[in-house]
């Protein structure tokens, strides 16, 4: 399973908060290159302590062989966004989404990258800017880098919430995948 942590930090508490979670359970209908998984949306009303099951839905044939976790999680939003996740409420400046793979029997999230969002000065609530800076480990030195930057604009805080945020930041970085691997890599790991 892998799951998508997203938190901010409350600026009166001065204490990181978590706003929802994405769950991304392998089906176990898979074939060898192809994936299908089963995806749910959480996020936690003001007030409530826990996180609540909020969206459900499915990402089908997604291509492990040659795409990320960063790519599974851009493409299940996508999916399940409909006509967006009118969850609109205060955004905080900061906002962190971390990504774990959690091995099957073990419940033991291990980090795999995460993502910095930053509200940038400027704009307005109708048209905010925000810097993106993904995250993953550098296989050199098993720490964690920047490999991936990017801006989005012109996002309506007033109509949108975190997971719609995630979303459109993902989409201003995707290009043409998150990190794309050759066939003959695939290959080799197989």
């Amino acid at each position: 399973m892998i799951r998508a942590l997203l938190t901010t930090r409350h600026p009166l508490l001065a204490k990181e908060i978590t706003v929802g979670h994405i769950d991304l359970s392998n089906d176990e209908t898979s074939t060898e290159i192809l994936s299908n998984h089963d995806v749910q949306v959480y996020r936690r009303a003001k007030g409530k302590p826990e996180a609540e099951l909020f969206r459900t839905g499915r990402l089908e044939n997604f291509n492990r062989g040659e795409f990320s976790y960063y790519d599974m999680l851009h493409q299940a939003l996508n999916a399940l966004a409909e006509d967006g996740y009118s969850e609109a409420s205060q955004l905080r400046p900061v906002v962190k989404v971390t990504v774990s793979v959690i091995p099957s029997g073990t419940g033991t999230p291990r980090l795999q990258g995460f993502i910095q969002i930053e509200r940038q000065k400027g704009g307005s609530n109708t048209a905010a800017r925000f810097k993106i800076d993904l995250f993953a480990t550098d296989d050199r030195d098993s720490n964690f880098k920047v490999f991936r930057s990017g801006q989005l604009r012109d996002f309506d805080t007033t109509q949108n919430g975190y997971f719609d945020l995630l979303q459109a930041c993902l989409n201003a970085c995707v290009k043409d995948g998150f990190f794309r691997r050759s066939q003959s890599t695939h290959a080799a790991r197989t």
